[in-house]
């Protein structure tokens, strides 16, 4: 087992353990700073990614910037080409989604939405380092996303304390953040 491999496992098991009303909690923190940030006031084009399996959640993220007028993007995988598709979304009503590839829900209908025209990416991973490298799940469909966005693109990876490591091993292909936001 490779490093990435070893921090992966340990990292997915704290998750795991997490108690789901500190996830909550600690999510809402999140949210709270998320919402203060310059990237995020200043965005009118926002890729949240829909919470799976322990991660910090963004459902309360992605209703109240729709409130706010926010046009709110969702990631859909597009298994064939490996790649992530932006999908528009206007309301988190469960006869809007569905359960995807992987497991994760995503838009029932795919509404696309050009990637050249995102201002702000949330990204989730399963650890980020010091230097706001990021480990994903290992499938690489967010590090071939943000290696085609702009230089302009702000991404934003969303973390709990305990997902932060000192440093994570990385390769060419890895596409850090330009900020964790943790609680």
């Amino acid at each position: 087992m490779d490093d990435k491999q070893k921090i992966r496992k340990e990292i997915l098991k704290k998750t795991k353990a997490y108690k789901e009303e500190l996830r909550l909690r600690k999510s809402l923190l999140i949210k709270n700073k998320l919402f203060k940030t310059k990237e995020f006031k200043e965005a009118e084009n926002i890729l949240f990614y829909l919470a799976f399996k322990g991660e910090v959640e963004t459902r309360k993220m992605i209703e109240d910037s729709l409130k706010i007028g926010k046009t709110v993007l969702v990631p859909v995988c597009d298994m064939k080409r490996k790649t992530i598709v932006p999908s528009k979304i206007s309301n988190l009503f469960k006869e809007e989604l569905c359960i995807g590839s992987y497991g994760i829900e995503r838009p029932r209908k795919i509404r696309s939405f050009s990637a050249k025209d995102i201002d702000l990416v949330i990204v989730p991973a399963v650890a980020f380092d010091k230097y706001n490298n990021r480990l994903g799940r290992g499938k690489g469909y967010y590090d071939r996303f943000l290696k085609k966005l702009s230089s302009r693109v702000k991404k934003i990876g969303l973390a709990f304390k305990f997902q932060i490591v000192d440093r994570l091993p990385v390769n060419l292909l890895d596409q850090p953040v330009d900020r964790v936001i943790t609680a």
